[in-house]
């Protein structure tokens, strides 16, 4: 666990530890906030949206979020960014003040609780299982194949890839970010898969060229960043 201030990019989105986003930056606020982190080599945290105060007007947003550092920028020519971003720690917002275009926040950032790896394994062994069977079956349904697949071997990291990929609402993968429980977090990802595989299955909801998943684009960026 460490504490330190970073700026905070509210975003209605779940970023995750070791998930690659691609985002475009163009309010002047938030284009500052680039280059304060850039010059200083500082971390941001994005944390999700759930609202807007209807008396200031500002976004509201989850107290849980997750620390991330820009790893590529590609200026445009109107003074605009298409940047990516790299997932790195979970963090509570323990304070924000204001003094710059952005907000800042003073963050606590921390990690699941400790776990027995003979405990973990058969759990990690069937997400890792159901992952592939979900990517693959996806793939099948517009013609194309897997290939060769190499999953994170660490429990938390591997866990977050399936939060990333299954589709799920994203209250879901607020609550996934914010579990601290390695086990119970592998085990509702594999009942997430199982349900998403039968759905695929169902000869009946959606033709094979709506299939082209944004689940296994999610899942290539954030295997890159592995």
């Amino acid at each position: 666990m460490a504490i330190r201030s970073i700026p905070l990019f509210p975003l209605n989105l779940v970023m995750l530890p070791k998930m690659i986003l691609p985002l475009h930056l163009f309010e002047e606020r938030y284009t500052e906030m680039l280059e304060y982190c850039v010059d200083r080599e500082s971390a941001f945290g994005i944390v999700m949206l759930h609202g807007v105060d209807v008396t200031t007007g500002e976004p509201m947003y989850h107290s849980v979020g997750c620390t991330a550092e820009f790893v590529r920028v590609d200026p445009t020519k109107d003074g605009r960014y298409n940047v990516h971003v790299a997932g790195e720690e979970r963090f509570r917002v323990l304070d924000t003040h204001d003094g710059m275009s952005f907000r800042m926040a003073l963050v606590e950032t921390f990690d699941d609780e400790p776990c027995d790896i003979d405990t973990l394994r058969p759990w990690t062994e069937k997400a890792g299982a159901l992952l592939t069977r979900f990517l693959e079956k996806h793939l099948s349904k517009s013609g194309e194949e897997l290939g060769d697949v190499d999953l994170p071997d660490d429990p938390v990291i591997l866990s977050f890839a399936c939060v990333c990929v299954v589709p799920v609402p994203i209250n879901k993968r607020q609550e996934m970010l914010e579990l601290t429980d390695t086990l119970e977090r592998l085990q509702i990802v594999c009942g997430w898969l199982s349900e998403a595989i039968e759905r695929i299955d169902d000869p009946a909801p959606l033709v094979a060229a709506q299939l082209r998943p944004m689940e296994l684009v999610r899942f290539n960026r954030y295997h890159c960043s592995n």
